[in-house]
């Protein structure tokens, strides 16, 4: 089946089940979607859209949400962080959330697959072709293909190493932020919301160790970049995985209008809310990042450069320390409480967090610390050079 035979019968699917009435999707099996290479053109979004494509996408906007907000996330090789990551996202009001996996190695698909199976994510499997990227892909699958995202009238757009943080003021509940700004635009939705980065670093972490990202990492600067909140009614594609395509205004996160130029929102604006990057964790973790490659690129392409761990980290002079909200983060161990809980969930975490090690120490030798002094001292070099 090409492409467009999978917009075809999707768009008679909802034909047939709407028949001029408001549909939704609650009832749907959780069996697994999987996606394989029929749909890598997907990740081609600015080719012109063919009748069924464009047919697709006005039946799938027929839809009325009837829920507020869900995330949409790519995990690759993402085992050890998956229920911190989860646990965050519910317990800062996120309704649902929507994983797409691409030819994971570190067992991962086991816990995710469990997870499904409780009722805790919906999970859809990718399997890509060569040249194919795999988050690209996966975020227009969403906009298109994805029928039960539909049930929601706002989705984020999220990495596993990004967590959501919004103000005090509304209890760090995104439901809330929403709600608010919605008010004060007196209903009229912009196509979305954009938040900027909180950009954290390794604190100097050679090894992984045992705890939450968000408590083992407090050394951070802001950042300009942005991911968004899309409305999804206003948003006709989101194959750049940053900022979506959109037919009305973007806000920041105080709700005022913006312009994005090209990834990022200046000036910076945390008072809505902030969504904490935890790009490089440790030496040992961000070699795990460096394995599993780039999202928004072929899996068969470029990995991370080692120089980037070293020269993007905040320093004496950028950086400062901020502490995760106590509050919010005892919300996220009772989640995660609940999450580890499932039969075979906690022991399908600990498999991965065993592959991950054996990664790393393959890709040095089991001599972590000196291969952190080589990167270190390549990384100072090729800086020196560089301000020549």
């Amino acid at each position: 089946m090409n492409l467009e035979a999978i917009f075809e019968a999707n768009a008679l699917t909802i034909a047939a089940i709407g028949r001029g009435a408001p549909w939704h999707w609650a009832n749907l099996s959780r069996a697994i979607a999987q996606i394989g290479p029929a749909y890598d053109g997907l990740q081609d979004a600015e080719s012109p859209w063919a009748p069924w494509k464009t047919l697709n996408f006005a039946a799938m906007m027929r839809a009325q949400p009837n829920r507020l907000c869900a995330v949409v996330a790519t995990a690759r090789n993402e085992g050890p962080y998956l229920l911190e990551w989860i646990a965050h996202q519910r317990a800062v009001g996120f309704e649902h959330v929507f994983i797409y996996t691409n030819d994971n190695t570190d067992g991962s698909e086991i816990v995710l697959r469990l997870l499904h199976e409780a009722g805790v994510i919906t999970l859809i499997e990718s399997s890509n072709g060569p040249g194919c990227a795999p988050q690209k892909k996966s975020y227009e699958h969403s906009v298109h293909l994805l029928r039960p995202l539909r049930e929601f009238e706002w989705v984020a757009y999220f990495d596993i190493d990004e967590f959501v943080i919004p103000d005090q003021r509304f209890n760090y509940d995104i439901r809330n932020f929403l709600n608010d700004g919605m008010a004060r635009l007196r209903g009229h939705p912009p196509g979305a919301v954009l938040l900027n980065w909180d950009w954290y670093g390794s604190d100097g972490h050679v090894r992984r160790s045992d705890g939450l990202v968000q408590r083992r990492f407090t050394v951070r600067r802001d950042y300009g970049t942005v991911k968004c909140i899309a409305h999804l009614p206003s948003i006709t594609r989101m194959d750049y995985v940053h900022t979506p395509d959109f037919t009305v205004r973007l806000v920041n996160s105080s709700f005022n209008p913006t312009t994005i130029t090209p990834w990022q929102v200046l000036p910076i604006d945390y008072s809505g809310a902030r969504l904490n990057h935890y790009f490089h964790k440790s030496f040992e973790e961000f070699a795990n990042k460096k394995f599993r490659g780039i999202g928004d690129q072929p899996v068969d392409g470029v990995g991370r450069d080692f120089n980037s761990f070293f020269q993007w980290q905040p320093n004496a002079v950028s950086g400062s320390k901020r502490e995760p909200p106590a509050a919010l983060m005892d919300r996220v161990e009772r989640n995660m409480a609940d999450l580890a809980h499932i039969p075979g969930v906690s022991e399908a975490v600990q498999d991965t967090v065993g592959a991950h090690k054996r990664i790393a120490d393959a890709m040095f030798g089991g001599d972590i610390g000196a291969a952190y002094a080589v990167a270190e001292r390549a990384a100072t070099e090729d800086w020196m050079r560089s301000q020549v």
